[in-house]
């Protein structure tokens, strides 16, 4: 009910707004209880929002709370000022306010308008202080719960790199130190844990990522012209119906369109075009084209502008789902480039996102898209739970060789002497694990053979100032080598140390199928 009253006012000019491009006029906008006007500063505003309340009244029984309400100044005279407050009797506010969690704010988004964020997580963080948490837990709590306030401000921010930088060192402290956040060691670089799982990662996400990737669907938004009142504004106020992806950045606009403006580059390199009519596309800047835009795929020499005016549009050569033939005998060259064009004839164009199987959106994609991508590590297709177990010799010994492919650069080296036998050779060709020859003389140590049907097992460790390194070797009764393991950068005591490489190389066996160790 009040919003009919408010647009009844508007369109008899006793609510003038000052949000008005062409045929949109932005006078108010609800939220559950909450409103917010927007009118230009004058006496006549305020006496027309007197009216609208004092009409609502009348029709609901139901009272504005002037004591819960304020009032927002732009830059102007402050008599106005006073006269409008005096006819309104609302007390005056200043931004930055917070509503839906967000703040509103007229400037660039700065550090102290994201206290709030950060605040926020370290909150949700210190519940689990007396909670004993695994490394594991740790990292699946920051993915699945901290993780998850941030796209909430990225929909509606390009958060600072500063903002992003404390969020993720938030993040770190809690997977290496816990809810304590105190300051610790952390042996694995960030960027190697904010890679998917089967990159040798965790499958964590960097925020700088999903920060453009947020942006990104922004201007998804925009191309395909969502039913949304921002969608909306920005056409009006930036576009007005001319070609988006090859507007120069207006000189006078917002911090947020800025952002989404310079983004343009990276959604281009996703984008393509089912044509239809063809009606509005340009033919040679638009990214219509699954390779990109055409101008990008001709040779730079300028052919095509003197066989077709740099200003053409689909449609003037696409007639029913056929090219200009006039155009093909001018520009031979472009045959083979539009024979990949998407065309169905007598339908609307229609925008597709490349990177989705339905060709619809999405952030996942998106992130996927912009992200700096690793090598799979070789084991990463093997199903998750098996663990060589009931799996036949020959299978284990695949999984085993590619398991130590991917860790060969951390892996124990064998040492070649004279006592180097042909099956340490043929192992380490099959892995393709370097032998060198050693340098020092080495102490002559005779190794015992184990009992027929059992595996030995060979381990040490060793301490040094700031970490430990352990290692070991799984060997048969007749010298076969079946497994070797190193891991580095170990912080324990002494006595841990030492018990830690016959655990490990326990594990290992047990998870050959070795029972007789």
């Amino acid at each position: 009910m009040l919003s009919v009253i408010i647009d009844e006012a508007a369109s008899l000019n006793k609510i003038i707004s000052p949000f008005s491009k062409g045929s949109l006029s932005i006078t108010h906008l609800l939220f559950a209880d909450d409103v917010l006007l927007f009118a230009k500063a004058s006496v006549l505003s305020a006496k027309g929002i007197n009216d609208c309340f004092t009409r609502f009244m009348q029709c609901s029984g139901l009272e504005v709370n002037l004591n819960k309400s304020e009032v927002f100044f732009s830059e102007g005279d402050s008599r106005c000022k006073g006269a409008i407050k005096d006819t309104l009797n609302i007390p005056q506010g200043s931004l930055p306010i917070k509503y839906l969690g967000l703040p509103l704010i007229t400037s660039r988004l700065s550090a102290a308008d994201c206290a709030p964020l950060i605040s926020k997580i370290h909150r949700r963080i210190a519940p689990w202080s007396n909670r004993l948490l695994s490394r594991a837990g740790r990292v699946e709590l920051t993915k699945s719960i901290l993780n998850s306030f941030h796209p909430y401000w990225a929909a509606s921010f390009h958060l600072p790199a500063s903002i992003l930088g404390k969020i993720e060192k938030i993040f770190r402290d809690f997977i290496w130190a816990g809810p304590s956040l105190h300051k610790s060691y952390h042996p694995i670089a960030w960027d190697t844990i904010c890679t998917p799982k089967a990159e040798g990662g965790l499958g964590l996400r960097k925020l700088k990522d999903l920060n453009k990737a947020a942006d990104m669907k922004q201007i998804w938004s925009i191309i395909k012209k969502k039913n949304s009142l921002w969608v909306s504004w920005f056409h009006h106020k930036y576009v007005r119906k001319r070609n988006f992806w090859i507007i120069k950045n207006p000189s006078k606009m917002s911090w947020g369109a800025r952002t989404i403006f310079n983004c343009r580059e990276e959604v281009k390199k996703s984008i393509c075009y089912i044509i239809g009519e063809g009606k509005g596309i340009d033919l040679w800047t638009q990214p219509w084209h699954p390779d990109g835009p055409i101008v990008e795929q001709y040779p730079p020499d300028g052919e095509y502008l003197n066989a077709i005016r740099p200003k053409t549009y689909v449609h003037q050569v696409l007639q029913e789902g056929i090219w200009d033939p006039i155009m093909l005998q001018r520009l031979p060259s472009i045959n083979l480039i539009l024979e990949k064009a998407l065309v169905i004839s007598s339908a609307e164009d229609e925008a597709i996102w490349k990177d989705t199987i339905d060709g619809s959106f999405s952030l996942k994609s998106a992130w996927n898209g912009i992200r700096e991508h690793h090598s799979k590590i070789a084991w990463a297709s093997s199903k998750r739970n098996n663990r060589l177990q009931g799996a036949d010799k020959s299978h284990k010994q695949v999984i085993l060789r590619n398991i130590l492919h991917t860790i060969r650069s951390r892996c124990i080296f064998l040492r070649l002497d004279s006592q180097t036998g042909s099956r340490d050779l043929a192992f380490s060709k099959a892995i393709d694990l370097p032998l060198f020859r050693s340098q020092k003389p080495t102490k002559s140590c005779k190794w015992v053979h184990p009992e027929p049907g059992c595996v030995k097992l060979n381990c040490d460790a060793s301490l040094a100032s700031s970490s430990a390194s352990i290692g070991g070797l799984l060997r048969t009764n007749d010298s076969l080598v079946l497994a070797m393991y190193s891991q580095d950068k170990i912080q324990m005591s002494i006595q841990e140390l030492e018990l830690e490489p016959i655990c490990h190389g326990a594990s290992l066996a047990s998870s050959l199928d070795i029972d007789r160790l």
